[in-house]
C-alpha cells in the first residue's frame, strides 16, 4: 500500500479517536453528512445499518467524507466476519487502507495504526484463509505480505536513525536493526514453507540487510554467522545475487 500525499484534510473525529493508540476510545453515532460525487447510504440501511452490506455502505460513505478512522471501524466488522465472503474480503482491504490513511496523513499522524494493520492482517488470515477450504490465494498472499512489511518498515527505519545518530549511539542501532531482519528471516522463510511465501518475504534480502546492519554495528561474529546462513545450500539461497555478491566481499 503506498499513499500519495494530499492537500484536501483527513478528519479524526475526536470522540472516535483519543489517547496515542489508533482507534481508541467510543465512535460516535452516525451522522449524515453530503457525500462527494452523489454518493448516498441506501435507504434500507436507516432500519439496519448492522447489516453487513450496510456497514460496507457506512464505511464507503466515512472515506468519502474523509473521516477514515470511522471507515475503518465499519470495514473490520464486516472483514471480521466470515461468512461474508467476498464483500469480507473487500472490506478487509479498505480497513488497512483507511488505518494507513490515518497512520501517514491524518492530522496529527497515527503511526500505532501501522501496527494495527499487522494485528488486523493476521486476524484477517485467520478467518478467511485458515479457516476457508478454497481461499483467495491473491488476497492471502496480500494479507502475508503486509504482516512482511510493516514490521520490516520499522527496520528500516531503525537503520535510517542509525545513520543520523551520534557515532557513539549508532552501533546499538544497528543491532537491533539486524536482529530484526534476522527475526524476520526466521519467521518468514523456513524452508517448509512454500517457494511463493518465501518469496514474498525476499528472504536473501532479509539475511543481506542483517549481514550490513551487524558490520556496521561492528558485530563481525554476527554478521559472519547471517553471511553463512545466506551461503548455506540449505537454505535455499546461495544462487542469488545477493548471495554471490557476499561471496565476493573480504
Amino acid at each position: 500500500m503506498r499513499l500519495q500525499p494530499t492537500s484536501a484534510p483527513i478528519l479524526a473525529s475526536e470522540e472516535a479517536v483519543s489517547g496515542d493508540g489508533c482507534l481508541d476510545g467510543r465512535p460516535p453515532p452516525h451522522i449524515r453528512l453530503p457525500a462527494p460525487n452523489g454518493r448516498v447510504i441506501p435507504p434500507e440501511c436507516d432500519a439496519s445499518e448492522g447489516a453487513p452490506e450496510c456497514r460496507y455502505a457506512w464505511g464507503r460513505f466515512h472515506l468519502a467524507t474523509r473521516h477514515p478512522d470511522l471507515a475503518a471501524r465499519e470495514f473490520r466488522k464486516v472483514a471480521l466476519d466470515p461468512p461474508n465472503g467476498e464483500l469480507g474480503r473487500f472490506a478487509a482491504t479498505q480497513a488497512m487502507a483507511s488505518l494507513e490513511m490515518l497512520a501517514k496523513l491524518a492530522d496529527p499522524p497515527r503511526p500505532a495504526c501501522m501496527q494495527q494493520i499487522e494485528e488486523d492482517a493476521k486476524r484477517y488470515l485467520e478467518v478467511h484463509c485458515g479457516a476457508m477450504p478454497e481461499p483467495d490465494e491473491d488476497f492471502c498472499a496480500g494479507l502475508r505480505l503486509a504482516i512482511i512489511n510493516i514490521p520490516r518498515l520499522a527496520i528500516e527505519d531503525l537503520v535510517k536513525s542509525a545513520e543520523e545518530a551520534p557515532p557513539g549511539d549508532s552501533p546499538a542501532l544497528y543491532r537491533q536493526a539486524g536482529d530484526g531482519y534476522t527475526r524476520l528471516f526466521e519467521q518468514f522463510c523456513d524452508t517448509k514453507l512454500s517457494l511463493r511465501r518465501r518469496a514474498l518475504a525476499r528472504c536473501d534480502e532479509l539475511l543481506y540487510e542483517a549481514y550490513r546492519a551487524y558490520r556496521a554495528a561492528g558485530r563481525p561474529v554476527d554478521a559472519y554467522e547471517t553471511r553463512m546462513k545466506l551461503l548455506d545450500p540449505r537454505n535455499q539461497l546461495y544462487d542469488t545475487a545477493l548471495a554471490k555478491k557476499v561471496a565476493n566481499e573480504p
